[in-house]
């Protein structure tokens, strides 16, 4: 048995369970606005059968909105399953904007709950590394975690990458509370450490740019 790889699992176990939880809620609201917009649907049927005039603007708009659910509903459907295969590939190339992108998405209704603004700006030139999907992407919420958890008071966080010779950059910039932490493991508990020494990444902080900056391996060691 290998403890850190245990500890990894466990940690991939609640990453993967606290994103599906929460795309779950997503889906329900999805639900709850459709059937409240079959529940107007059929009043209006109900009124045009005793006798009303069917008002053809209002079945417009109830239609409107079921073809909007409809898209949303795809979209986060379309994101979790993207985030499902993750776990496909142990190694591989990975965008690290492409995976920002996903973990932005799945932790969309955290970041609404935390009232944050979100900035990112995705890479000029590609940031690749050759890494575990499913445990980067369980990095880089961590850091998200943190800087939701953390913010100034303006609650605006910006988030950016830039390619390296040997390494990947990414800034999560408007915590000033970064310049009090000195060691990643006062950032994320014993979990997210094994993630980091896992992938061979780092964490540094600026405190001149109120920013926190995670440094990825091109070629990470993984699992």
């Amino acid at each position: 048995m290998n403890p850190q790889m245990d500890l990894i699992g466990r940690t991939g176990l609640k990453f993967f369970g606290t994103m599906t939880a929460s795309i779950s809620h997503e889906l329900k609201n999805v639900l709850a606005i459709i059937n409240e917009n079959a529940g107007l649907m059929k009043d209006l049927s109900l009124m045009a059968r005793k006798g009303a005039p069917l008002d053809l603007d209002k079945v417009d708009k109830i239609s409107s909105r079921f073809e909007q659910q409809v898209a949303r509903a795809d979209h986060i459907v379309k994101g979790l399953n993207q985030f499902a295969h993750t776990i496909d590939t142990e190694v591989k190339p990975v965008e690290v904007d492409e995976a920002l992108e996903m973990v932005l998405s799945l932790a969309h209704r955290f970041i609404a709950m935390q009232n944050c603004a979100m900035e990112f700006k995705p890479s000029e030139n590609p940031c690749r590394v050759n890494s575990n999907p499913f445990l980067l992407n369980n990095l880089l919420w961590f850091c998200l975690e943190y800087a939701l958890e953390n913010p100034g008071p303006e609650k605006q966080i910006g988030i950016n990458c830039v390619s390296l010779d040997a390494k990947v950059l990414v800034s999560f910039t408007g915590i000033p509370e970064a310049a009090e932490k000195i060691h990643p493991c006062h950032l994320f508990s014993e979990e997210g450490t094994a993630v980091l020494q896992i992938l061979g990444a780092e964490i540094e902080f600026n405190p001149e740019t109120n920013s926190m900056i995670l440094g990825l391996a091109k070629n990470s060691k993984n699992p």
